[in-house]
């Protein structure tokens, strides 16, 4: 169990982290952000697929496989992030930096009107 001292440095690292990204990205903007988010998605994968195995988790996943309806939204949920972070990515290399910002600062407010609206949350 994390002491409370414990999470507020990794929240704080986490956002360090986050606040670097649109830097990380402006230094490699010579690669185009289809073969950034390319990287991203096989390095995640790979990091996934070994955390699995090493949680041995392996029989949840064919669990949730085999269960269509969800993995069809699993599979839509993918797709949204990987839209997400190509779009989020093509802003940073190509000098609109502060409308992807203002874009994440937005989404989460338009996320609790949607919820609002459509899950009656």
């Amino acid at each position: 169990m994390l002491k409370p001292q414990q999470g507020v440095i990794l929240a704080t690292l986490a956002f360090i982290l986050w606040g670097a990204y649109p830097f990380y990205f402006k230094v490699i903007d010579h690669i185009s952000p289809l073969a950034v988010l390319s990287n991203r998605i096989i390095w995640s994968t790979l990091f996934l697929v070994g955390l699995l195995s090493l949680l041995k988790y392996w029989r949840q996943v064919l669990e949730t496989i085999s269960n269509k309806k969800l993995l069809l939204s699993l599979c839509l949920s993918a797709l949204l992030i990987s839209i997400n972070w190509g779009v989020y990515i093509w802003s940073v290399v190509n000098d609109h930096l502060l409308d992807a910002s203002l874009g994440y600062y937005i989404n989460p407010l338009l996320n609790i009107v949607l919820g609002f609206l459509f899950l009656k949350e």
